[in-house]
């Protein structure tokens, strides 16, 4: 249990409190196999990714993954990510023992990459943020009733992005956006000290898939 005082007011938070109809859904040990996997693949090829959503969140506040969280989730900015080197992260990826899922246009906006001998249980979601001045975008394809067939994004301030902090995350080194605490409040609004989760609070914005880079 930790309490934390954010902006004059105590938030309690506590790893272990899980929500009312959620349960854990995430092996942390093989999780953080996967991470390395990934930090393996993209060392290799020099393309810098970071922790992002769920597991940036995590493993900020609690050097460990969120409890109630799915799934362990990277990111990459698209400037740093080619169709060839995705091809190449696909094909290193499966070699380890991962299947493929997730293509979609926008050079694969989120790919899902599940380890072999676990099934589709667990998974590992590698999100590539697409530039338009001032943000960064995570791109996503959208048709319900509250969003027309078309292409979405959620923004996200590029001053985070612009450099990459480090953190020791179960005593190994990854990136993480900086100043990661306002980012954190940006995603999530001030809670995000007592909560985690997925893409947070912040809105999506229709796009056209010419204005990206």
């Amino acid at each position: 249990m930790r309490e934390y005082t954010l902006k004059g007011e105590k938030i309690v938070h506590s790893k272990e409190i899980v929500p009312e109809g959620y349960k854990r859904r995430i092996d942390f040990e093989r999780s953080l196999e996967y991470l390395e996997d990934f930090k393996q693949v993209l060392d290799l090829l020099k393309i810098p990714f970071f922790l992002f959503c769920g597991t940036m969140i995590g493993a900020y506040r609690d050097d460990d993954f969120v409890e109630y969280d799915h799934d362990a989730d990277i990111a990459v900015l698209s400037k740093h990510m080619s169709f060839e080197q995705m091809e190449e992260v696909k094909r290193l990826m499966v070699e380890k023992g991962y299947h493929i899922g997730g293509n979609h246009k926008f050079l694969d906006k989120c790919t899902s990459f599940y380890p072999a001998k676990y099934g589709h249980n667990e998974k590992v979601d590698l999100y590539i943020l697409y530039f338009k001045d001032p943000h960064y975008y995570f791109v996503s394809h959208l048709h319900s009733q509250a969003h027309p067939k078309g292409y979405y994004g959620i923004p996200y301030p590029k001053k985070h992005f612009d450099k990459l902090d480090k953190i020791t995350f179960k005593g190994i080194e990854f990136n993480i956006p900086s100043d990661v605490e306002e980012l954190l409040e940006y995603m999530w609004g001030k809670w995000w000290i007592a909560i985690g989760g997925n893409l947070g609070i912040v809105p999506y914005q229709a796009i056209k898939e010419e204005e990206f880079s």
